[in-house]
């Protein structure tokens, strides 16, 4: 607790999401909540002051109705700020503000992709101890990390999950794919069944990760996806 009107809480969100550069599948939250005077304007001095510390890093606050929400280019959505009256006073105003720890730790420290925040590397975690100022660049471990892709097909019955798709996808590449594309789908006219061929690009910024090892991985994914989503390689 802060304060008798105000907390705040730290908690890990977990969600079925597709692969993006910006958008993980876990993050960090961090929710602050206090009831404050209305004559106070606490929604107006939060902008400020939130829109002063996070501007340098490419932050800018959007007006909602209720409430701001603060968008970075190109990940969108790193933050939200709104009201509601729940104090036992009607001249309080309950403000909450909700911040994703994760993609706004890849703002400030200039990360190249969320997925280093979850790196076991010891060179990521050494580099951290040293508490680096925000604004400092980060420096890649591998300056030229070389990209590969792969393309595959297959057939689906009726029903297509395309968020379990894209959790295989994290297992059987071990969090080494960057970005998946559909390429082209082609339903069949007669068997109720639908062929979907995706474009996959292999990536690691932890270190360069080679052919074979991309290969071996996509190979995994045709494996799982007959296993776990019942489909047919093409």
């Amino acid at each position: 607790m802060v304060s008798p009107a105000c907390y705040l809480a730290l908690a890990a969100w977990f969600s079925r999401t597709c692969l993006s550069t910006f958008g993980p599948p876990a993050f960090h939250e961090l929710l602050l909540r206090g009831i404050f005077p209305s004559e106070c304007e606490p929604m107006k001095l939060l902008g400020q002051r939130l829109e002063e510390l996070l501007a340098p890093y490419g932050v800018s606050l959007v007006t909602e109705q209720g409430g701001l929400r603060l968008i970075a280019q190109p990940m969108g959505l790193v933050g939200r700020v709104f009201a509601s009256d729940e104090g036992d006073n009607i001249s309080d105003v309950c403000v909450t503000v909700s911040l994703n720890l994760d993609l706004l730790a890849v703002l400030l420290f200039s990360l190249p992709d969320w997925r280093l925040l979850w790196s076991h590397d010891p060179r990521f975690i050494q580099h951290f101890e040293l508490c680096p100022s925000p604004g400092k660049p980060f420096q890649p471990f591998s300056l030229y990390p070389e990209p590969f892709s792969f393309d595959i097909s297959f057939w689906t019955g009726p029903t297509w999950d395309e968020r379990k798709f894209h959790a295989v996808i994290r297992e059987a590449s071990h969090g080494t794919v960057e970005q998946v594309k559909l390429i082209d789908t082609f339903s069949h006219p007669d068997l109720s069944q639908t062929s979907y061929c995706y474009r996959l690009i292999y990536h690691s910024h932890t270190h360069a990760l080679s052919h074979t090892q991309a290969l071996h991985f996509h190979k995994d994914l045709e494996t799982f996806l007959t296993s776990r989503l019942q489909v047919t390689i093409r």
